[in-house]
């Protein structure tokens, strides 16, 4: 019998939505902003679902790949078809004048054409690539445990990332002065180990209760970090809740438990057009950057111009999704299939894009 593990999906929709929203929602409402700034940040809890998907997800594809060469071939014909169209299309828009953002010089240009520019600490040419970046490092991190051997440490790796998160954002930046940001990204890597534990909970390599201390060991060191970071930090209303405690911390948590509900409920079935959206999401999250900067608002009508943005930003996404993010999906999958014995459905849902599968 073959059971759709479905969750995943579901998840990438729930998070793209929630970037979107966040997006197009600080732009059209004051209200919504009011709540962004206040209570709760859409687009950090749609980001912090994603880390934990690609945590859940990418560490055993390198273990079951077997190889760094399949690995990478698969990663980059996933990543960075669609990712240098996105570049080539924000470059042409910022020349023709159609965005307002300064052209880059060729340095920025060529770092970003790598996805590390955040690792050498070079802008992003569009904002949300931050997160790409970030997912890079992940990657190379992950390849390096890889080499030495230690990447089936899954509960050992995601330990020493969360108390690394610890003494990196609480002690470092604020006892000892030794950086002033930065807590964040290690948050961040964290959280993305912290899915690995997960799936190593799902592949019943762990027992519930060490799923469960280091869920609990999570949230008490994002609190520890958000409060420590965050807490009457005086901000600017235009930072929308980026920088302040309540609505960065609520979404973290959220992110967090909308995820091991999800896990939860991972052998129930959910809605195909959710579902759906979910294996495009890497072409919705792409997509949003250049109509949110690009399309004009219709003037007097919020609520008209984000349907407008959103059916303007699904649209583009399905024909990117089966133009280019789909054959060079295939294409890897061609190139990486020799000699490869995939766990049923786990990898189908990292590379293709489809629903997951557990053989029973």
């Amino acid at each position: 019998m073959r059971h759709r593990l479905e969750f995943l999906d579901f998840l990438r929709f729930v998070a793209a939505f929630a970037v979107l929203l966040q997006h197009g929602g600080e732009k059209l409402s004051p209200f919504f902003r009011e709540i962004s700034y206040n209570y709760f940040q859409f687009g950090v809890f749609g980001v912090t679902v994603f880390f934990l998907c690609s945590g859940f997800i990418i560490p055993v594809s390198l273990e079951k790949h077997g190889s760094l060469k399949k690995f990478w071939i698969g990663r980059i014909f996933r990543l960075f078809p669609l990712y240098y169209v996105s570049l080539i299309a924000t470059l042409a828009l910022i020349s023709l004048g159609l965005m307002a953002d300064p052209f880059p010089s060729l340095k920025v240009i060529l770092w970003n054409t790598t996805m590390l520019m955040r690792l050498v600490g070079q802008p992003c040419i569009l904002g949300l690539y931050w997160t790409l970046s970030l997912e890079m490092v992940f990657y190379l991190i992950v390849s390096g445990l890889f080499i030495l051997r230690m990447l089936s440490k899954t509960v050992v790796i995601a330990v020493g990332a969360l108390l690394f998160c610890f003494a990196f954002g609480v002690i470092a930046v604020k006892v000892l002065h030794f950086a002033e940001k930065g807590w964040g990204t290690a948050f961040y890597l964290a959280t993305m180990f912290t899915g690995s534990v997960i799936f190593k909970h799902y592949d019943k390599k762990i027992s519930t209760r060490t799923l469960l201390t280091i869920l609990g060991l999570a949230m008490c060191i994002l609190v520890a970090n958000t409060y420590a970071n965050l807490y009457g930090r005086p901000n600017n209303p235009e930072d929308l809740g980026i920088f302040s405690f309540v609505p960065v911390t609520s979404a973290l948590v959220s992110a967090y438990l909308l995820f091991m509900l999800g896990y939860f409920f991972r052998n129930k079935s959910f809605n195909p057009v959710f579902l759906r959206l979910g294996v495009v999401s890497y072409s919705l999250y792409l997509t949003q950057g250049l109509i949110f900067k690009t399309v004009p608002q219709i003037p007097g009508q919020p609520v008209l111009t984000f349907v407008m943005w959103i059916a303007l930003i699904v649209g583009i996404s399905f024909i990117t999704y089966r133009y280019i993010e789909y054959p060079f999906l295939q294409l890897g999958k061609t190139l990486t299939s020799k000699k490869q014995t995939p766990i049923p459905g786990i990898l189908a849902s990292s590379e293709a894009g489809v629903n997951a599968r557990n053989e029973k």
